[in-house]
């Protein structure tokens, strides 16, 4: 294993030098200086400075190659200080803002390649957040697609991991409204689903019926807020009063600005500051976990 990790090391290491050396790059990579004694701080310095010997106005010319150049770009990032790469990516977008505004589509849509999409190889929606905002606040885009990434800009900022919730409003089974806020626990699982999906029925069915889970909501140490994205209409209410007595049951017409409900059952966990620990968790994996927090209380 040792030897593989120096390996692994002294590839990350020497991939500038000889990428910086290679007709096919857009253009030549930064070499880390040998003053830069660890790996965290050479990837630092690759980050920061890789556009440093860029043409970004004739970069779009081949936005292929250019697509290549940012994942060359990404792939030192695993390997960097979350603050410098947040640095570099805001050095990077103010330089498009200011030397190729028109161009913001591209940069954005080569984010989304390597950060975002199912395919990304290196998925991070904090590291999209960045470039989906330039978008979003860009002068020079319409504002149609503008729209696009405010909307997408609202829903990884408040549901992605790390982010808190925000208070939601919802309608009970019974008429009566309340606010996401008011729900106070140590752990809250939110739980997105319709009562005509068969997959949702199913994890209802599931979750209602663990052992773990039902002793953490007595202990008072989970609450489950089960949410239908969507208005409280006649047929949900007569489909809510057949959910779990523990529960919270509710109905969230606005909630699918918050929270990405393509394909659900949908399913949060937070902490007790709503926060969001775990998004899109497995059934498995969420029943495991219980388990665990059940064992360490019962010690």
């Amino acid at each position: 294993m040792k030897r593989v990790f120096l390996i692994l090391v002294a590839s990350v290491l020497s991939f500038a030098s000889i990428q910086a050396q290679t007709s096919d790059t857009l253009f030549p990579y930064p070499s880390a200086p040998d003053d830069k004694p660890t790996l965290t701080e050479k990837c630092n310095y690759l980050v920061y400075n890789f556009w440093d010997r860029c043409n970004i106005k004739q970069s779009f010319s081949s936005l292929d190659r250019l697509n290549t150049a940012f994942g060359d770009w990404a792939a030192f990032m695993p390997y960097a200080s979350a603050d410098t790469v947040h640095l570099a990516i805001d050095r990077y977008l103010a330089t498009i803002e200011k030397q190729a505004p028109k161009n913001m589509p591209d940069v954005v849509q080569m984010a989304r390649n390597w950060f975002f999409c199912d395919t990304a190889q290196y998925y991070s929606e904090e590291l999209y957040i960045p470039f989906c905002r330039a978008m979003a606040g860009s002068k020079k885009v319409s504002k149609a697609e503008r729209f696009v990434y405010e909307s997408q800009l609202k829903v990884l900022e408040s549901s992605s991991i790390g982010s808190i919730v925000p208070p939601f409003d919802y309608t009970m089974a019974d008429g009566s409204k309340g606010t996401f806020k008011d729900v106070l626990a140590s752990r809250i699982i939110l739980f997105f689903n319709d009562p005509d999906c068969l997959d949702c029925k199913l994890a209802k069915a599931r979750l209602s019926a663990d052992y773990n889970t039902n002793r953490l909501i007595e202990a008072g140490l989970v609450k489950v807020l089960s949410v239908f994205p969507g208005e409280p209409t006649a047929e949900w209410r007569a489909e809510a009063g057949k959910y779990p007595d523990n529960w919270i049951v509710v109905a969230s017409e606005d909630v699918d600005e918050y929270f990405d409900l393509e394909d659900m059952p949908v399913i949060y966990w937070l902490d007790g500051r709503h926060k969001v620990v775990a998004k899109n968790v497995e059934l498995d994996s969420l029943l495991y976990l219980v388990q665990q927090i059940y064992s360490q209380q019962t010690k």
